[in-house]
């Protein structure tokens, strides 16, 4: 677990699409971003546990896992973050079918259409 008072700062960047908030943890020190799995995973309205399991054990993510205190309304909590290019990576290799379908019913505005929203 790394410390959030050692170089870990939090930034939050609103996406409009989805109407939320992402938080990404930066390290400082090393000019590396880090995205936490679990906001992601209910966002997409996702079993966190399954994902964390799922990026553990693929070898592709090695050296891009770091556990770092994210701040939450609970207090800080250690979450399991993926360096930002492979959080991208990861996202995109999620079944669509999986994402909670209030996700597509919102996210599937026209300006979504040619991106392969069905709706």
């Amino acid at each position: 677990m790394t410390d959030l008072g050692r170089g870990y700062r939090p930034r939050k960047v609103y996406l409009d699409t989805w109407n939320t908030e992402v938080l990404f943890m930066v390290d400082e020190d090393n000019k590396v971003v880090y995205v936490p799995v679990r906001p992601i995973c209910v966002t997409l309205g996702i079993d966190s546990r399954t994902q964390v399991d799922r990026i553990q054990k693929d070898e592709q993510y090695d050296g891009a896992i770091e556990e770092v205190l994210v701040p939450t309304a609970g207090g800080r909590q250690e979450m399991v973050c993926l360096r930002a290019k492979e959080a991208a990576w990861w996202v995109f290799s999620i079944a669509p079918q999986r994402f909670a379908r209030t996700l597509e019913r919102e996210s599937c505005g026209d300006e979504a259409k040619p991106y392969g929203c069905s709706r």
